[in-house]
């Protein structure tokens, strides 16, 4: 729902190749940051892996994730996420780190993977607009929108995420032109 989240219709790697990022994930698990913030110092649930603290990705994963990532025509780089159950992320806009924009591709939960809600302002209600992962499938969201997220499940939630400091918009006008992904 633009210009939250653009859902994808298909998926961009199959399951064999996120239970192989999966397996990174919890192979560098001792390699996760708690993100905090540059402005404020305080912590938010967003655990991260940086490119540096998994060095065997693409190594370890099969060609189809570097094929991946080779084939995205922007400048980009690769994060993984993780939430742990029963934790929420507060709402929120991501700090200018060169992550405006990220394409984010659900590993776990394989069922009922917890959505990401946008917001029109810390005070909402309710939320304007809800990234549900349908069938498992990623989502472009932006980072520059308010958003928040709830991990439900009784598992840690992890994504990997696609990161690019293009501006939303910009990447959904390259989606949209087909230039998004090299031929």
């Amino acid at each position: 729902m633009l210009p939250y989240f653009y859902q994808f219709e298909t998926e961009l790697l199959d399951r064999a190749a996120r239970d192989s990022v999966l397996a990174i994930a919890e192979r560098y698990q001792g390699g996760f940051e708690e993100y905090r913030s540059h402005y404020t110092d305080k912590t938010d649930n967003n655990n991260f892996l940086r490119p540096r603290s998994m060095p065997t990705l693409f190594a370890d994963t099969g060609p189809s994730v570097k094929e991946l990532f080779d084939s995205v025509a922007l400048p980009h780089y690769p994060v993984i996420l993780l939430h742990r159950p029963g934790k929420a992320v507060p709402r929120h806009v991501d700090d200018n780190n060169h992550r405006n924009a990220v394409i984010s591709i659900p590993l776990a939960p394989k069922d009922d993977y917890p959505p990401t809600y946008y917001w029109e302002s810390n005070d909402s209600a309710e939320p304007i607009a809800t990234a549900r992962f349908v069938d498992g499938n990623p989502c472009l969201l932006n980072t520059q929108k308010i958003h928040s997220l709830v991990n439900t499940a009784k598992v840690n939630r992890y994504n990997l995420q696609i990161c690019f400091n293009e501006p939303f918009d910009a990447i959904v006008g390259h989606m949209m032109a087909g230039t998004l992904f090299k031929k």
